[in-house]
């Protein structure tokens, strides 16, 4: 049985990405062929998304935060610091129900000295390790939420650059989470997370005031199955 491996990028203007560099890349990304991209396509790719978000962090930050819920409340130390980016990658194990794999993090500190990342995550996961910034880091994972030792503190508007290693079987609530089932004789891997579910299958800051620039999703599985989601498929 090979492993289909899958890169899907997501952002939350992607259509726009190409204004970042001019109106003329507009219409060559468009019709850009991205099934024969080379690693340094899609590496031009994400630096012109991440030069757009960073011209334009504050403003969506803004209209995210006005568009939340005004009785939404943050968890741990979340107040103290903004997600900008995950990369999540996850082996999706269709015999075992389970997935295995890291989400990599750019985190930007809101505070004079962030010393600690808490992060909502199920117990029913296991985290094997956190590395920030190559360093081990030391953490602790209770009543569903991640809370990590960051080895060095960060002061306001400083970038933290973090990975966190897990595995297990993605909690379902019958409504949502991350689950396995069968479909007219099909076996089917399926997600939903609105809108504070994302924590049953993969760690984050699991609130929708909080808006990544974007976000990368690296997907392994057996090759019969084919993957669909929003975002583009590199």
């Amino acid at each position: 049985m090979r492993i289909k491996p899958a890169l899907i990028v997501l952002s939350v203007m992607i259509t726009i990405l190409g204004f970042a560099i001019g109106n003329a890349a507009t219409s060559d990304f468009n019709a850009f062929d991205w099934s024969n991209a080379k690693p340094e396509d899609i590496e031009q790719f994400k630096a012109v998304r991440s030069a757009y978000f960073q011209a334009h962090a504050a403003e969506l930050t803004s209209e995210a935060q006005e568009s939340a819920p005004q009785n939404e409340k943050l968890d741990g130390n979340q107040a103290d610091f903004d997600v900008r980016f995950y990369g999540i990658h996850l082996d999706l194990d269709f015999s075992g129900q389970s997935v295995s794999g890291f989400v990599d993090y750019r985190i930007q500190s809101l505070v004079a000295s962030l010393s600690s990342v808490d992060l909502n995550l199920r117990n029913e996961l296991s985290v094997d390790s956190v590395i920030v910034a190559g360093v081990s880091a030391t953490f602790t994972h209770n009543n569903h939420l991640l809370h990590i030792t960051l080895p060095s503190s960060y002061s306001d508007g400083a970038i933290v650059e973090m990975q966190v290693h897990y595995h297990g079987v993605p909690y379902y609530d019958g409504n949502a989470g991350l689950t396995y089932t069968s479909e007219f004789g099909t076996q089917l891997c399926w997600t939903k997370a609105t809108p504070h579910r994302s924590r049953h299958w993969w760690p984050c800051k699991d609130f929708p005031s909080d808006k990544p620039d974007s976000v990368d999703l690296f997907l392994e599985f057996p090759d019969q199955y084919d993957v669909a989601t929003n975002g583009l498929l590199i």
